[in-house]
């Protein structure tokens, strides 16, 4: 968790074009990648943070909001930090193993949510375990009311991608990078204590909720403010 927010705040700094900054982000970015696998899809979410913080999440399905917002240094820094941690963890399990496959060996496989011998049914069930089971920060998934602001701030971050009211406005990085830490559960299941495969998620997911909370704070206020007298028309 400390890896993946550590890069994502150098990213930040980054976007000003800083060298140092870039390196940090590849480094921090490839040992995250490495301390667990299925971080993979959030450390590659680190790349919005090379858009301004304050850019709409709904903006990410316009194609300016590429062009013209997004750093490059940034996108660089992740990416090719990304890349090149693959390509050297996919090395180091040839040279070992003689198998030019990144996942050989590892518990991929065993973890997996979906596999070849379940039925659609099963394996719907199977992911909807694995999902609220990060969501709930318990093992099998069920109520806590601890875990009700990661709850709200995913499901925040869902409603602003898709456009719904004013939600859209909620920060892009924060919330890209929320949803990208819940889709690791899509494809693996981890297990053992409570909690364990959630510390990745809570952070962004609080900050995403607090956000929301703020808007719609904002709106109740909008609405209940007194509206000002219409001056008289004169004729």
């Amino acid at each position: 968790m400390g890896l993946i927010y550590g890069a994502a705040l150098t990213a930040i700094r980054a976007r000003r074009g800083h060298t140092g900054a870039m390196l940090a982000t590849a480094l921090l970015g490839a040992a995250a990648f490495y301390t667990r696998l299925n971080n993979l899809p959030m450390v590659c979410a680190i790349v919005v943070f090379a858009f301004p913080t304050r850019q709409p999440v709904f903006g990410i399905w316009r194609p300016s909001t590429w062009t013209r917002h997004a750093s490059r240094p940034v996108v660089l820094a992740v990416l090719g930090g990304v890349a090149i941690a693959m390509w050297l963890f996919t090395w180091r399990t040839w040279y070992y193993t003689d198998h030019i496959d990144m996942f050989y060996g590892t518990q991929a496989a065993d973890r997996s949510v979906w596999k070849p011998e379940y039925s659609l049914l099963h394996g719907m069930r199977q992911i909807i375990g694995s999902l609220g089971m990060v969501m709930t920060m318990n093992d099998p998934p069920a109520f806590d009311v601890r875990s009700l602001p990661i709850i709200g701030g995913t499901c925040a971050a869902f409603a602003g991608l898709v456009g719904l009211g004013r939600l859209r406005t909620l920060p892009l990085n924060v919330s890209i990078l929320a949803l990208a830490g819940l889709s690791g559960a899509i494809v693996a299941r981890g297990s053992a204590y409570p909690g364990r495969f959630s510390l990745h998620l809570i952070p962004a997911a609080v900050a995403v909720f607090v956000c929301a909370l703020s808007l719609v704070v904002s709106a109740i206020r909008t609405r209940s403010a007194p509206r000002a007298p219409r001056s008289p028309v004169t004729r």
